[in-house]
């Protein structure tokens, strides 16, 4: 769910994950009509200071992704605003609860669609689905950490008859960190939804 707090640089919208001890999350604000993008801590709910992220590849980043495997350990994928149909994509780990990132990856011009979820089940293992703009491919998966994605597709009743398919959201169950929920759809005139549940770090899918 989205989550809107005040800050005095302008309106910070929130739907990201938090690290356990240390209480920060992540974000962008928007100010004086002009949508800015910088990533702030944010500390028991009363301070926040500029990430050390900010700035070192892109000054117009809109969308923020952040995922967590531990207390201290999580990954953050960075995305642009789309210029020329070019979306920037740039794919950060932590190791120190967000204190500081360094850079895993570069997904530009690897990745021709625009992300829509983003998410690690483990240290190593992560997944980003994508809306379609140009590509077939809806999914890719790393087993390394991020250095490498491969496209990852899930058995989609009646695929072929589909224009395309796009993601849609990917997310850990409310009630069970274990479990993730991950839904699709299929695009004719209209949309077909498919709301998929995995408890096995993400070996197999259940579709519901």
């Amino acid at each position: 769910a989205w989550m809107v707090r005040e800050h005095d640089a302008g309106t910070l919208t929130d739907n990201l994950d938090s690290f356990i001890e240390e209480m920060k999350d992540y974000g962008e604000w928007a100010e004086n009509e002009t949508v800015q993008q910088e990533i702030e801590a944010f500390t028991e709910g009363l301070d926040w200071t500029a990430s050390d992220l900010y700035d070192q590849e892109s000054e117009n980043g809109t969308h923020i992704y952040l995922s967590t495997v531990s207390e201290t350990e999580g990954y953050l994928l960075y995305c642009s605003s789309p210029a020329c149909g070019i979306m920037e994509k740039y794919v950060y780990r932590t190791q120190d609860g967000g204190e500081s990132f360094e850079p895993v990856c570069n997904l530009s011009h690897g990745m021709e669609n625009y992300p829509l979820g983003f998410g690690f089940c483990t240290e190593t293992k992560g997944l980003i689905i994508t809306q379609n703009h140009g590509s077939e491919t809806y999914a890719y998966m790393t087993e390394d950490g991020g250095a490498t994605w491969k496209p990852y597709e899930l058995d989609v009743p009646d695929a072929s008859l589909y224009y395309y398919i796009d993601g849609v959201s990917l997310k850990k169950a409310v009630d069970d960190e274990n479990t993730w929920e991950l839904i699709l759809a299929g695009v004719l005139d209209d949309r077909q939804e498919f709301r998929y549940i995995s408890s096995d770090d993400w070996e197999t899918w259940e579709l519901q």
